[in-house]
C-alpha cells in the first residue's frame, strides 16, 4: 500500500504538485497510462534524480498533477544533443513497433472471442507504447534553453501529420462542393452522390481521430459533413513557415518531438478505434463498449476471460483518481466535488506564449470538454484549457486559439500554425478569467487576450 494520503485535497495541501495536463478522460486509458509509467519509464538513464515520475489524475476536472520538484528539474535539466537525438530514434522505434503491431491486430482481431490472449497482448503492447508520453514533458528544458538563447517558439516548424491532413482534406471538400453547401444552407436537401461518398471516405481514413483514447466514438458523416460546412465559411488562411532557421539541436530535438507526440497520438486513437469495432462487433453479447471505459486494465483483461467485476462498481467510480507515485500505482474514488476556481472579471490582460502570430477580436467560447464544441461558431475565440483532437470541430469555426496549458509542440500549437489562426498557449488562467460572450482581442503577435 502507498504511504501518501489517499485524498486530493490532503495532497494538495502540500503545496507539492502542479499541473501539467489537462483532459477528460475515461479510468481505463489512465489505468493503463500509469501502469506503464511504473513498468516502463526511466528517467534515470537519462541522468535524473528521480525513475518514475510522481503524477495523478483527477477525473472530476480532468487535471495531472506532477511533482513541482521533479517539473523543475525537468525544466532546468539540459540534456546534451546526443542524448535528444537517442531519446527521438527510441521513440521513433516505439512508434514504428505500435504501427507493425496494428495492422497485425486488425487482421486477427476477428479471432479473439476465441482466443483471449488477443486482447491481453493489445493491451500489454499499447500500454508499452503509451508509456513514451511522459517522455514528452522532456521538450520543457529544451524549450527552457532556446527562451535563453532568445530563439523564437513559432521557428520551430512542424510535420505533416493525420491531424493537419484531415483539416486539410475538409477544406478540399468543401472548396470542390462549396455550391452544394450553400444551398444546403438555405434549404434542406439530400447530399449529392459525390459529396456523400468523399465524406464516407474522409470518416473511413480520419474518422478514427475523434476518440480520445478509448473514450467517444469515430467521426460520423454527418460530423463531418458540418466540420466541411465550417471549413467553407472560414476565411482563407495559410500556414505560416518561419523565415527564421536556427542551427539549434534543440530546435531540431523539439521539432521531432512536435511529430512523434502527434504521431503517437493519432496511432493509440487508432488502435483504440480498432479495439472499439471489435469490441462492438464480436463482444456486444457479454458487455457494452461504454461500461468497459469504467474498468481498471487487468479488469478489463479479465472480463474477457469471463471473470465479471460487480457492475456496481460502474457507479461507484464517477469520480476516481488514478496515481503513480512512490514507484506504486493506486486508484482511489474522490465523492467530493472540487472546489470551482473562482473567476476575476477585473483581469483585463491574458499573458501567455505565441505559437502562431496574428491579432483578431471574436466572442468567447470556452470548451472545457469536446462535448462542449458545439457551442463554437463560425468566428469565435476557443479558449480550452488545452486541446486534443477530437476539438477539431470547434477549431475549424474558430478564429483564433488560447489556452490554459500546453508547450510549443502542444496540438493547439501545431493545428494553429497549420491553419494560420492566432494562437496563445501556456495563460494558466484564460479558462478561469475569460467567460463565455466575452469579446476580446487576442494579440498573438505579443502573446496578450485583452478583454474589450
Amino acid at each position: 500500500m502507498n504511504t501518501f494520503s489517499r485524498n486530493i485535497s490532503q495532497l494538495l495541501a502540500t503545496g507539492e504538485w502542479e499541473v501539467i495536463v489537462n483532459h477528460r478522460c475515461d479510468l481505463l486509458t489512465e489505468h493503463m497510462i500509469y501502469s506503464a509509467c511504473a513498468k516502463h519509464v526511466r528517467f534515470k538513464e537519462l541522468g535524473f534524480s528521480f525513475d518514475h515520475p510522481d503524477s495523478f489524475f483527477d477525473s472530476r476536472t480532468g487535471d495531472v498533477w506532477w511533482k513541482t520538484s521533479q517539473i523543475r528539474e525537468i525544466e532546468t535539466h539540459l540534456l546534451l544533443p546526443q542524448q535528444y537525438e537517442e531519446l527521438t530514434k527510441r521513440l521513433q522505434r516505439a512508434l514504428d513497433d505500435h504501427r507493425a503491431y496494428l495492422v497485425e491486430f486488425a487482421e486477427k482481431r476477428h479471432r479473439a472471442s476465441h482466443d483471449p490472449s488477443i486482447v491481453e497482448d493489445f493491451f500489454r503492447r499499447s500500454e508499452q507504447t503509451v508509456a513514451t508520453i511522459f517522455y514528452f514533458q522532456l521538450e520543457k528544458g529544451a524549450h527552457k534553453e532556446l527562451e535563453r538563447q532568445g530563439i523564437p517558439g513559432h521557428v520551430i516548424r512542424s510535420s505533416l501529420t493525420d491531424t493537419t491532413r484531415a483539416a486539410q482534406e475538409l477544406s478540399r471538400i468543401a472548396g470542390t462542393h462549396a455550391t452544394e453547401f450553400k444551398q444546403n444552407d438555405l434549404v434542406r436537401t439530400s447530399l449529392s452522390s459525390e459529396l456523400a461518398e468523399g465524406l464516407r471516405q474522409f470518416v473511413d481514413r480520419f474518422g478514427y481521430l475523434a476518440m480520445k483514447y478509448f473514450q467517444g466514438h469515430p467521426w460520423t458523416v454527418w460530423e463531418a459533413y458540418e466540420m466541411a460546412q465550417s471549413a467553407l465559411l472560414q476565411p482563407k488562411t495559410h500556414p505560416s513557415e518561419s523565415k527564421a532557421v536556427s542551427t539549434s539541436p534543440y530546435v531540431a530535438f523539439l521539432e521531432d518531438m512536435l511529430r512523434l507526440r502527434t504521431e503517437k497520438w493519432e496511432l493509440m486513437c487508432y488502435g483504440s478505434s480498432l479495439f472499439r469495432d471489435m469490441v462492438i462487433e464480436h463482444f456486444s453479447h457479454l458487455v457494452h463498449y461504454d461500461d468497459l471505459l469504467s474498468l481498471k486494465m487487468d479488469e478489463a483483461i479479465d472480463l474477457f476471460r469471463g471473470h465479471f467485476p460487480p457492475r456496481a462498481l460502474l457507479e461507484e467510480r464517477r469520480g476516481f483518481v488514478v496515481s503513480s507515485i512512490n514507484h506504486e500505482v493506486d486508484m482511489w474514488i474522490e465523492k467530493e466535488e472540487p472546489a470551482s476556481p473562482r473567476s476575476n472579471s477585473d483581469v483585463k490582460e491574458v499573458k501567455g506564449i505565441t505559437a502562431q502570430p496574428g491579432k483578431i477580436t471574436g466572442t468567447v467560447k470556452v470548451v472545457m470538454s469536446p462535448r462542449e464544441c458545439s457551442k463554437v461558431k463560425d468566428g469565435d475565440i476557443l479558449v480550452a484549457t488545452m486541446s486534443t483532437p477530437d476539438f477539431l470541430p470547434a477549431m475549424m469555426r474558430a478564429a483564433a486559439f488560447v489556452t490554459d496549458i500546453g508547450g510549443i509542440t502542444s496540438h493547439a500549437a501545431i493545428v494553429s500554425r497549420e491553419m494560420g489562426r492566432p494562437c496563445i498557449i501556456g495563460t494558466k488562467i484564460a479558462t478561469k478569467v475569460l467567460k463565455d460572450g466575452d469579446t476580446v482581442e487576442v494579440d498573438a503577435d505579443a502573446g496578450i487576450v485583452r478583454r474589450l
